[in-house]
């Protein structure tokens, strides 16, 4: 593979990275007059309908909506749990059913309490202190309270669609939402939560199917081990496979050429063991999970990957002897592979970047990915362009 062609993939996956981050920030706006803004506006609706559904066996979900004077659309909801404690309703980022991004609205209620005020909070990441209340000023909920009946904790409120800094509810398709519910009577891990979706455009009582209520898992109780899962994957495809490829380009520069070779073995033994780790990681989530399948590029890049690297390290181990007629035949086509097995690398780190940023509304590391990569090419081309010089001065 040629260095002209080298450059033109990697820039070519840099544009992917800066294209990706670039619609990101375009769509994470909380502009009150954005698309869903408009959509609210012109949807019909019927004031006097109402949507339920029957969650679990003690939770059921009863949702409206309803204009105000000024033609403001808002939802009124209610979430009636046969038990005791505090209840949950989770507003989506732009119906990513993950509960890190999203907006909460969270009863509680005393222990002496039979009716308090839910308040909204931000869901910034999956354990407690990522439950953290919004600002007064955002606290824009009406009509809400949590209250304890002999039988039943309710959950009911009234928000408006659109507000600022608050995620729109588009209306004019499902909208998707989150619950969570616990025995308890403060702000503890609960036992119990779910993911559904509600379609207003639909009759007044939507007699939905099982997988039409309850859609693909939102793996939030994954994001620790899919966090492993890519540091082990950076760890060797972005840290140990640059430095085991540039140690044999640079090997001039060892003053032991064993030195060389040593640190390029142990560097792929390091890929090897990496990666296998992330992907039995990744293994387990999916069956725990009940999502076995490949349905995603990463995943098939990731499978091709880690077949590649076996064939990598097994060819290095058993390449010909220094005086075998066949060893720059070898050389060759080790080469070739190993650059073919980074440049699917790159992919496969852009990509699993932008999933998990996507699916837990966290920041995007593909930019300094990106800027590492070039420093890595960069350094490619250095070696082969003193390599030349080298060569030319000795002929």
């Amino acid at each position: 593979m040629s260095l002209r062609t080298l450059t033109v993939v990697f820039f070519y996956f840099a544009f992917l990275c800066c294209k990706s981050n670039a619609e990101d920030a375009s769509n994470t706006t909380l502009d009150p007059s954005s698309e869903n803004s408009t959509s609210a506006e012109d949807l019909p609706i019927n004031s006097d309908c109402f949507y339920e559904m029957q969650l679990r066996d003690e939770l059921l979900f009863k949702g409206q909506l309803n204009r105000d004077v000024n033609n403001k659309l808002f939802l009124t909801a209610e979430l009636v749990y046969d038990n005791f404690g505090w209840i949950g309703f989770g507003i989506t980022d732009k119906n990513r059913a993950v509960m890190a991004g999203s907006q909460a609205i969270i009863g509680v209620l005393g222990e002496d309490e039979m009716e308090a005020e839910p308040i909204m909070y931000s869901m910034t990441r999956t354990s407690r202190s990522g439950v953290i209340p919004m600002e007064e000023e955002y606290q824009t909920l009406f009509d809400h309270k949590i209250e304890e009946t002999e039988i039943s904790t309710i959950l009911s409120f009234s928000k408006y669609v659109d507000e600022p800094f608050h995620h729109a509810m588009n209306f004019s398709e499902p909208v998707v939402f989150l619950y969570a519910l616990a025995f308890t009577h403060d702000l503890r891990p609960h036992p119990y939560y779910g993911v559904f979706k509600v379609d207003f455009n639909e009759a007044c009582v939507p007699s939905l199917q099982e997988q039409d209520i309850r859609i693909d898992s939102s793996l939030a109780e994954f994001q620790d081990a899919l966090r492993l899962h890519g540091i082990l994957a950076s760890l060797a495809w972005a840290i140990a496979v640059p430095f085991a490829i540039l140690s044999i380009m640079f090997r001039d520069k060892f003053s032991n050429p064993k030195t060389c070779f040593k640190s390029h073995f142990y560097l792929n033994v390091i890929t090897i063991l990496f990666t296998i780790g992330a992907f039995v990681i990744v293994m387990m989530v999916f069956k725990k999970s009940k999502r076995l399948n490949f349905s995603k590029p990463h995943h098939i890049i990731g499978m091709i990957l880690l077949i590649f690297c076996m064939i990598q390290f097994i060819s290095g181990i058993l390449r010909p002897s220094s005086g075998s007629a066949k060893k720059q035949k070898w050389r060759n086509v080790h080469k070739i592979f190993g650059i073919t097995t980074y440049l699917l690398s790159i992919y496969e780190v852009v990509s699993g970047l932008q999933l998990y940023s996507q699916l837990y509304g966290v920041w995007n590391w593909n930019l300094v990915y990106s800027i590492w990569t070039a420093i890595v090419i960069i350094a490619m081309f250095y070696s082969k362009i003193m390599g030349r010089e080298l060569n030319n001065a000795q002929e």
